[in-house]
């Protein structure tokens, strides 16, 4: 496809009100309407009209791309939506993104890549370390060191597992944690960005390799991987 082509529209931003917010971000639990309604202290016809505003301003088709919306504008921090970024973000992009609530980090929303790393294993509603057993300690203790002290953390090559042919297969990740705040500003769940870097590490090793062969000149030194603790 040409590049042309693959050129984002020029849309207008859209800039939610306050109680807006508050319905969307419900929406993003998976709250009905008459739940919304009962938190908010509104009536269930009020919400409604809100999520079918909701729906037009986003120009999405239903409550299920309406939260994913949503999301979008948790990792932005702005509430101006750009709908071709979202599209990028949760259709395209390479990185995998996951949305985790509560101290037990249950997956609520994720992007394509997520999806496809899944395999075919149930995720929406369950906890990570159910989804993926093969899960590290250190990576736990991350997801639990974010959600609790609400400073987000990057690890850069950290070793994790990754799916290769529907098989869990050792390799290296670039992760960004990033707590998630409720309307209370305290911290409700945690946002996960990850990149596969697996290839990039061993072909920075393998020339490491053949670097240590050439005669005259000598290896290069261990590069330490910056921010994966031991």
């Amino acid at each position: 496809m040409s590049q042309r082509a693959r050129r984002a529209p020029s849309v207008k931003e859209t800039r939610l009100t306050s109680r807006q917010s508050q319905v969307l971000n419900r929406v993003i639990r998976g709250r009905e309407n008459k739940q919304i309604a009962k938190e908010l202290g509104v009536s269930e016809q009020a919400v409604k009209e809100h999520v079918s505003l909701l729906l037009q301003r986003f120009g999405v088709p239903n409550r299920a791309a309406l939260a994913e919306a949503g999301t979008q504008r948790m990792i932005t921090g702005h509430q101006a939506i750009e709908p071709a970024w979202l599209q990028y973000i949760f259709s395209e992009a390479p990185v995998m993104l996951a949305m985790l609530r509560g101290p037990e980090h249950v997956i609520e929303i994720t992007n394509e890549a997520f999806r496809r790393a899944c395999a075919g294993r149930e995720f929406l509603g369950r906890r990570i370390r159910d989804v993926f057993p093969e899960i590290s300690s250190e990576m736990l203790a991350t997801y639990d060191e974010v959600y609790a002290s609400g400073v987000p953390a990057v690890r850069h090559e950290m070793p994790a597992k990754f799916l290769r042919d529907g098989i869990p297969a050792p390799g290296y990740g670039s992760f960004v944690f990033q707590p998630l705040r409720g309307e209370d500003t305290s911290v409700n769940g945690v946002m996960v960005f990850c990149l596969d870097v697996t290839e990039q590490v061993h072909a920075r090793e393998r020339l490491g390799r053949a670097q240590s062969r050439t005669p005259g000149r000598p290896g290069p030194h261990p590069k330490q991987r910056a921010g994966v603790q031991q």
